[in-house]
């Protein structure tokens, strides 16, 4: 109501005493420094901006800021101090002030955008990788099954020759029907080695059933 006024010195007074009524609108929504530029008392906008509490672009019920209330004013002095005063205090209209809130509208909607992309293509990146994972263990048992196959078939077939090394004796005998090399070092060498050579291949041929089944 005193801004309603032209006693500047009331306004004054009224403020020193608590200077959080600047931010109270009236019963229409409008706030002290709406009033006093829309009664054209400059001296009272010029009090009222220079508290850090008034909001300088802060809008009426109609959407309109100190700065559109001036502008339609009757041109006087006293408009154009307001107009002055105003925009001294970085007053804008009430359809710049939308801009940087519709920017930053659009940005964080496209960052919202860029997000959830990211993280659709990280989520099929992860199914990607997980199926590669899965047909790389695949790949890797069936390379062990087949590595561990073929080292059974190996031995198997390496016990077997051995087996029959073992089994025949060398050709050539003595009278009494002993065969010539049976005494001889290189024969029990050769016996030692192929008896040796046996029982490993069955031991690989065992180790190899026994990992088989416990799979």
């Amino acid at each position: 109501m005193a801004v309603k006024g032209v006693n500047s010195e009331v306004v004054i007074l009224l403020l020193e005493a608590d200077a959080a009524i600047v931010m109270l609108p009236d019963k229409f929504g409008n706030m002290a420094l709406h009033v006093a530029t829309r009664k054209r008392h400059s001296k009272i906008v010029n009090e009222l901006l220079r508290l850090p509490d008034t909001h300088v672009n802060a809008l009426t019920r109609d959407h309109k800021t100190a700065l559109d209330i001036a502008e339609d004013l009757p041109l006087s002095e006293e408009s154009s101090d307001i107009k002055e005063c105003l925009c001294h205090y970085g007053a804008v209209r009430a359809n710049e002030s939308n801009q940087p809130r519709d920017e930053l509208l659009k940005t964080v909607t496209g960052m919202k955008k860029d997000v959830h992309f990211q993280l659709q293509q990280s989520e099929r990146t992860n199914k990607n990788v997980h199926g590669i994972a899965k047909e790389l263990q695949k790949l890797h048992r069936e390379g062990i099954n087949n590595a561990t196959n073929l080292v059974t078939v190996v031995a198997v077939l390496f016990a077997t020759v051995v087996f029959a090394a073992i089994s025949t004796v060398p050709v050539g005998e003595k009278d009494d029907g002993m065969a010539v090399v049976v005494h001889s070092a290189s024969f029990k060498i050769f016996f030692i080695s192929n008896a040796s050579a046996f029982f490993t291949s069955l031991a690989v041929v065992v180790v190899q059933i026994t990992l088989l089944e416990a799979r």
